[in-house]
């Protein structure tokens, strides 16, 4: 099992020129190395390359981990108690990644049961955003 500072360091330490080509082609990067070559043992996952929804323009960066089942559930006690270390680590490599927008993004952070933190952007819209409680009362008057 990794322990938060080395995944921290990984994160924040960036990747080699082999791996970001790795992970533009493949969407994935291991950015866990043993005896000089990448463990399957923690992913970085992501659609920035190739968006999965090119309508809305959705991204994603997701960090995950191939352990068995009797470990998992200590991965997922790990993510639940450093997400929000972990978070902005992500967030600064998708920014560097995420293509230019007029209307900039809306970034969401989820954490799934299955094991998985995931930060989410969606491009807004061209149209400014207006709460459903101003709408409903503009409709009203």
């Amino acid at each position: 099992m990794v322990n938060l500072y080395k995944l921290t360091n990984l994160l924040e330490s960036g990747m080699t020129i082999f791996q970001l080509n790795q992970w533009k082609n493949e969407g994935i990067w291991y950015p866990i190395t043993q005896y000089k070559k990448p463990s399957n043992e923690i992913e970085v996952v992501t659609n920035l390359f190739i968006p999965i929804d090119t309508e809305t323009q959705r991204y994603h960066i997701q960090l995950t981990a191939n352990y068995d089942a009797s470990e998992m559930d200590e991965w997922k006690r790990f993510l639940e108690d450093n997400q929000w270390k972990l978070y902005p680590l992500l967030k600064n490599i998708m920014d560097v990644f995420l293509p230019h927008s007029d209307y900039g993004y809306r970034i969401l952070y989820t954490l799934y049961p299955e094991g998985f933190i995931s930060v989410l952007a969606e491009e807004l819209p061209a149209e400014p955003y207006i709460p459903l409680n101003q709408q409903i009362k503009s409709e009203e008057d």
